[in-house]
């Protein structure tokens, strides 16, 4: 039973944090009612990341507004021609009124590829610390209150065989092995979702720079998590420079950076990671291997704990007794 939980346990954060990442879609829940009846609130969408030209009238798309921490999902109404380039007027299914704003191509989050009815609370609540713990420690003490029941219980006839007679049990090691592996995903998952794409003309424009050609560009970044984060940030655009391309956010903190740069259209890729590697090398495999870097940077740290742990624990040993073994065992039974 305990096996079973945690397999469950695994799947569902395996679905929770890395199915999203390696397929290139991320999870949101609906807090409104706006979309009813297309997309009732508590349900999840999953928001493909497209580009601005791709969208067209009638997709339901996934964006953020200035002042506004939560993301909006309404439909397009109609393709428009900003100073950023393409943008968007949308409005709610279960409203008459066309929004009010302009969908600008740097708050383009995604376009809306599926649907999953009343799930969007229970995904919600795997991400949050209270989740997680759930999700990890219901299937840790049902295996360790498996394991002192093992140890109280008294043995079968059966069991009572010489030691040489007996197979070792590498359950505990497997386990180990199956948690490292858990958690390499888990982490991996929760940095790979955190990478954002936005053009540099989406942040505000300090005006013209007169040591180079080109304009200034501000960005906030502030870390709203409960745990510091390291930043690091890259351009595909050579012409790009940052005030600092990787720093630490503690929780709660904020940061202003300046960044240079001739063409707003600059792709401007940003990444969070946990701070389990240097902030260097964190941002050298960033620089690497965006999709890459997350999964590098949770399996060194957690590998050798893993293999160490399953040595400790008897994963290395045969589990099957020796030759040698047998044949003592046998004599201390009386056989010839």
């Amino acid at each position: 039973m305990a096996n079973l939980v945690l397999g469950v346990s695994s799947l569902a954060l395996l679905a929770t944090f890395l199915a999203p990442a390696l397929l290139g879609f991320s999870f949101n829940t609906i807090l409104s009612e706006s979309m009813t009846p297309t997309l009732r609130m508590g349900g999840v969408i999953g928001l493909e990341k497209v580009e601005a030209e791709e969208i067209r009238v009638g997709d339901i798309i996934g964006f953020k507004l200035e002042g506004m921490d939560t993301p909006v999902c309404h439909r397009v109404v109609e393709v428009v021609r900003t100073v950023e380039g393409v943008g968007f007027r949308t409005k709610g299914d279960a409203s008459e009124d066309v929004d009010s704003w302009v969908v600008e191509p740097g708050n383009l989050l995604g376009k809306v590829i599926f649907h999953l009815p009343s799930l969007g609370y229970a995904a919600k609540f795997i991400k949050t610390p209270y989740g997680f713990a759930l999700l990890v420690g219901l299937p840790g003490v049902m295996i360790v209150a498996s394991e002192i029941k093992e140890l109280l219980s008294p043995r079968r006839t059966s069991d009572r065989r010489p030691r040489g007679l007996q197979s070792s049990d590498r359950t505990p090691a497997y386990l180990c092995l199956g948690a490292g592996l858990v958690v390499i995903a888990c982490l991996w998952g929760m940095m790979a979702g955190n990478t954002r794409e936005r053009t540099l003309g989406s942040f505000s424009s300090e005006g013209e720079n007169s040591q180079q050609p080109g304009y200034v560009y501000r960005r906030s970044i502030r870390n709203n998590r409960s745990f510091p984060l390291v930043i690091c940030q890259l351009s595909d655009d050579p012409q790009v420079t940052f005030g600092e391309d990787h720093f630490r956010l503690g929780p709660g903190e904020q940061k202003a950076i300046d960044m240079e740069g001739g063409s707003a259209d600059a792709v401007i890729t940003t990444g969070c990671f946990f701070p389990i590697l240097p902030e260097k090398v964190l941002h050298r495999l960033f620089a690497w291997n965006v999709r890459l870097a997350p999964l590098v940077a949770a399996f060194v740290p957690v590998f050798p704990l893993m293999v160490a742990g399953f040595a400790l624990l008897g994963g290395f040993c045969s589990s099957r007794p020796g030759p040698r073994d047998r044949a003592k065992a046998m004599r201390r039974l009386g056989y010839s």
